[in-house]
C-alpha cells in the first residue's frame, strides 16, 4: 500500500517567531538606470568636427554634416566632443535597440563688423549695410560686395573681427 504525501510536506519549515527576510534595498532615487542588455545607437551632433570620447575612450570623429552614429552597449555613458576650439561633455542613457542623441556646439558667435568700402555686402545671401554688426560662427562664407570684391570670406574663431576688402578678396581681421 502506498502512503499519500501531504501537499505541504515539501514546504520548508519556518518557526513562527522567525524574523522576516529584509526586503531588497531600493536604489537611491538619483541612481543611474541599470544597463539594459544589448546595443543601442548613440548619435553625436556638433556644429563643427570634433574627436569623440565615450567613457574616456576614443570613439572616432564627427563626419560629414558634423554627425556620427555609434553602436554602443546600452546603459549610461559619458560623451565628450573635443577639438582646438573647445570641449563639451554630456552624460546620456542609451536604451537597447533605440537611438539616443547628444548635441552641443563648440563654435561661439563672432561679432563681425562690416568695414567694407561699398554700401553693402552680401554674406551667404544675406545683405548687411556698411558699418553693420552681425553674429556669425567661425567658418567660410560666400560673400560679395556689389561692384567690388567677391569670393570666400573666412571668419576666424575670435571674439570679434572686421570685414574689409583686400584687392578683389575679403578678409575678417580681429
Amino acid at each position: 500500500a502506498r502512503r499519500a504525501t501531504p501537499p505541504d510536506a515539501a514546504a520548508p519549515m519556518v518557526a513562527l517567531d522567525a524574523a522576516p527576510e529584509p526586503p531588497d534595498a531600493a536604489p537611491p532615487i538619483d541612481a543611474a538606470p541599470a544597463a539594459t542588455p544589448g546595443d543601442g545607437t548613440l548619435i553625436v551632433l556638433n556644429d563643427t568636427w570634433c574627436d569623440i570620447l565615450v567613457d574616456g575612450l576614443p570613439a572616432g570623429r564627427t563626419g560629414a554634416g558634423h554627425r556620427r552614429e555609434l553602436k554602443i552597449a546600452a546603459g549610461q555613458h559619458v560623451v565628450t566632443c573635443q577639438q582646438p576650439a573647445g570641449t563639451w561633455t554630456k552624460t546620456i542613457v542609451v536604451v537597447a535597440g533605440q537611438p539616443a542623441a547628444v548635441q552641443d556646439a563648440l563654435l561661439r558667435p563672432v561679432a563681425v563688423t562690416m568695414g567694407i568700402s561699398g554700401d553693402k555686402i552680401q554674406i551667404d545671401g544675406r545683405h548687411y549695410p556698411r558699418g553693420a554688426k552681425a553674429q556669425l560662427k567661425a567658418g567660410r562664407y560666400r560673400a560679395v560686395v556689389p561692384g567690388g570684391a567677391a569670393g570666400w570670406l573666412t571668419v576666424p574663431q575670435v571674439a570679434a573681427c572686421t570685414v574689409h576688402e583686400v584687392g578683389n578678396d575679403l578678409a575678417c581681421d580681429p
